[in-house]
């Protein structure tokens, strides 16, 4: 979604867990870094019949297609000659006074009317003795925090002027926490001590693509490989805009880091509210595709070669669409190399998907060249989530039903959603 259109933290209504056993794969060979006339030939070769070239896909706008993308060459940003403190003139209300952007506009997945009928059924929903209530007294609790600090807000960068939703996100490594919101970035010790910014995302770039409309940030760390990844989308109602993504060389975040610009937008549509997660041999992504209008085309999911994204040479990127029926899919995010619980999947990769009614999830695997269903997973019913009232002000958005994460840990996939429900 665009920035100032996305999820609000809504604090009364209930996230429902779920637990997704994963299938495990034999682990192949390790990869390493391909050529880009032999890595593009490879996936063109493996790719069954009916695969789409990235011109075909950019202008057409064919779905539930498999298209292999051009390669993409990096070029190397040292985060050591980043000017973090660099003038900044790309904050949401720079943007609406140049004509950018509407304030106004919306991209849903279903119109204005049925949202609000939705949310309506919500709130006429009778007691559910089922649903599960705080516990009162001894009994499975929260894990107890420990460091805390005051991270960066969404104001500490633009100007002071941010874009709203913030859309926060954290990876964290060894010695290292990134957080990103929409659009900045900083950089932390594990005690909280500030390394680095924060920083308009925009000064992370070098190619003028990515130094203008960025939004939806993505940041993950591969504990496989001990590198990050921090990625930003680009171009919102735009044919000219794709996915801007750092690698970093090492595991130091404050180091080199290789920039890719993939141009995953074209006159049949543009990239919406990305979500990345580290793979055995890829990182993945899925996300939305609306037309240039604002109507919804599908979901797509896309694979980038790691092995080749952290030796900084050229990648060539893979997407699959889901059709029309399935949006915002979610790539499982693997955790566990440190301990041995590192699933051996290969090229192999799974994500969560849905049809947009808060009662099912439907469960994907992909190779990069065969896609396939591998069932429903049925949540039980939940309303559409309602605005939630907050003390002496207006409405928090409660945004919708679609799953907010996929991550695996100890052989199993774990999930939030957020749904109305009356505990009565």
């Amino acid at each position: 979604m665009m920035p100032h259109k996305r999820r609000n933290i809504a604090f009364l209504l209930v996230a429902a867990a779920l637990l997704l056993g994963v299938w495990l794969l034999q682990k192949p060979a390790v990869l390493f870094p391909e050529i880009a006339q032999r890595q593009t030939g490879l996936l063109q070769a493996l790719a069954p019949a009916g695969a789409i070239s990235q011109a075909e896909a950019l202008q057409t706008g064919a779905t539930e297609a498999l298209v292999v993308y051009d390669p993409v060459t990096p070029r190397p940003v040292d985060f050591a000659q980043v000017d973090v403190d660099a003038p900044y003139t790309d904050s949401q209300y720079d943007r609406w006074l140049r004509g950018e952007i509407d304030l106004d506009e919306i991209e849903s997945i279903v119109s204005a009317a049925e949202r609000e009928a939705r949310q309506a059924a919500a709130m006429q929903l009778p007691p559910d003795e089922t649903v599960q209530t705080a516990l009162s007294g001894p009994g499975l609790r929260a894990p107890t925090p420990g460091t805390s600090f005051a991270s960066i807000d969404y104001t500490q960068c633009c100007g002071g002027g941010g874009s709203v939703p913030p859309d926060p996100e954290m990876a964290a490594g060894p010695n290292h926490l990134i957080v990103v919101v929409n659009v900045s970035v900083a950089i932390y010790n594990k005690s909280g001590g500030l390394l680095f910014g924060p920083t308009p995302a925009v000064n992370l770039f070098s190619q003028s693509i990515c130094r203008s409309g960025l939004y939806d940030p993505n940041v993950i760390y591969d504990e496989e490989a001990d590198r990050w990844i921090l990625a930003y989308d680009k171009g919102a109602f735009s044919a000219s805009g794709g996915y801007c993504l750092l690698a970093s060389q090492t595991g130091n975040p404050l180091g080199t880091w290789n920039e890719y610009f993939f141009p995953l937008n074209g006159s049949g549509g543009w990239l919406d509210y990305p979500h990345a997660g580290v793979g055995d041999s890829h990182i993945f992504m899925g996300g939305n595709i609306f037309s240039l209008g604002g109507s919804y085309v599908e979901g797509r999911i896309y694979a980038f070669n790691k092995a080749n994204l952290y030796a900084g040479t050229a990648v060539t990127a893979v997407a699959q669409g889901l059709g029309a029926t399935y949006d915002t899919p979610q790539p499982l995010n693997l955790h566990g190399f440190s301990t041995g619980t590192w699933p051996a999947l290969g090229n192999t990769h799974y994500f969560l998907s849905e049809p947009f009614d808060g009662a099912n999830y439907t469960l994907f695997r992909w190779d990069t060249s065969t896609l396939t269903n591998r069932g429903n997973i049925n949540l039980g019913a939940g309303g559409y989530p309602a605005n939630v009232p907050q003390n002496g002000s207006g409405l928090i958005k409660a945004n919708d039903y679609r799953p907010l994460d996929f991550e695996y840990r100890n052989g199993y996939g774990w999930t939030t959603m957020t749904i109305a429900c009356n505990p009565g």
